[in-house]
């Protein structure tokens, strides 16, 4: 037998396993048997060796921090337990961990002789309650903060980059640019400060927030970024790597407008205006398929630049050299299309006619030289119809 515990009113203990068996044993045997005295799951699960060391309230960065590698979900199936216990457990989430292993020098070593040691990822669940963690404001869904898909740097057996979900907020009044905590990087995405590229004189300088915060960046990365419910790709965008860690990644004003991801507000509420039906699902066509144009430009210049066979790049390069061609044409028309909605635009549009008929690929199957016609209910008659 050891010698005596230096902690007064605990035996000492041969085998550490011992001393947690014990503990439980002691937490069911205060079970009463009657059931309305029975451990709190909740309270049993808190008072485990994972969840000791984590805070009662949880603060901001650990709750976006947690966002990158938790599945929440809602839990309506919470057992109501009988006394003072079961107030405030309505409002109560499934939280389930999910953390991958870590290998050492030791589990490559064996590698190297055939003999592979995998371990399982280490999962845990806990139910949380939102109100005691002050987490009341994230229970109603915000349509500018979404879940989306991050590639990183790891691959499958098939060589692609495995997605990971980060916490993405669309933040319209950022004008310094598209911003990424480091940490997310660094932890979740596992790029290393090697992969940063370099600032401009402007990012440089960095930028104020709203509060007066002033952001200096770390450096700068391209990462590609996706929503499940969506058929876009955002491929290689900038972003600001941020020694901040409160959120995963943000998206600025500028790529907000440049990619379309949402439109310019509307504020005009005294002004009645009348939009053409006709007219609006006509640019909404060209603009549809202008994205499609570059989303095939994107997706043809990532392949050649992963493709290493000469032959597989010399086609890939023939078909992206008409994608952009299709591209610029698209553009084109899209931009006669809304010169054609200004007002006494005439010699504007003759211009960008005569671009898009010197443009490479194009073929004159619509009469694009004339505008068209109005569609209003007005009986006057449109100069502009009338072609000159």
């Amino acid at each position: 037998m050891p010698g005596p515990s230096a902690t007064t009113g605990i035996e000492p203990f041969e085998n550490p396993h011992n001393l947690q068996r014990s503990i439980f044993a002691n937490i069911l045997a205060g079970a009463d048997s009657n059931g309305f005295l029975s451990p709190n799951p909740l309270v049993i699960m808190s008072n485990t060796a994972s969840t000791q060391d984590r805070a009662s309230s949880v603060s901001p960065s650990v709750r976006s921090s947690t966002s990158r590698i938790t599945l929440v979900e809602d839990n309506h199936e919470v057992a109501t337990y009988q006394g003072t216990t079961a107030q405030g457990l309505d409002n109560t989430y499934k939280v389930k961990t999910i953390e991958q292993p870590q290998y050492n020098w030791i589990d490559h070593l064996f590698g190297l002789f055939f003999y592979k040691r995998k371990r399982d990822p280490i999962v845990t669940e806990e139910y949380v309650n939102s109100e005691s963690a002050g987490n009341n404001h994230m229970n109603d869904d915000s349509p500018w903060v979404l879940p989306v898909f991050v590639l990183s740097s790891r691959m499958d057996t098939g060589k692609h980059n495995l997605p990971k979900i980060a916490r993405c907020t669309i933040d319209t009044g950022n004008q310094q640019g598209n911003v990424v905590s480091r940490e997310f990087v660094e932890t979740v995405l596992e790029y290393s400060a090697s992969n940063f590229c370099e600032l401009t004189e402007e990012e440089e300088k960095g930028g104020r927030s709203v509060t007066g915060h002033i952001l200096i960046p770390d450096g700068a990365i391209y990462l590609t970024w996706y929503h499940k419910k969506s058929t876009r790709v955002f491929r290689n965008m900038r972003f600001l790597v941020s020694p901040i860690g409160n959120y995963d990644m943000i998206i600025g004003a500028r790529s907000i407008k440049k990619d379309n991801i949402l439109d310019v507000p509307n504020l005009m509420t005294d002004l009645i205006v009348a939009k053409v039906p006709d007219e609006d699902s006509k640019r909404r066509k060209r603009s549809s398929k202008v994205a499609r144009c570059r989303e095939r430009v994107e997706n043809l210049t990532s392949d050649y630049d992963k493709e290493d066979d000469p032959e597989a790049k010399e086609v890939i390069k023939n078909k992206l050299k008409g994608a952009e061609e299709q591209l610029a044409i698209a553009e084109k028309k899209l931009e006669i299309f809304e010169a054609r909605a200004e007002p006494d635009n005439e010699e504007k549009v003759r211009k960008l006619v005569a671009e898009l008929k010197a443009l490479p690929g194009y073929k004159d199957k619509e009469p694009t030289a004339l505008p068209e016609s109005s569609t209003t209910h007005s009986t006057a008659v449109n100069p502009k119809s009338l072609g000159k």
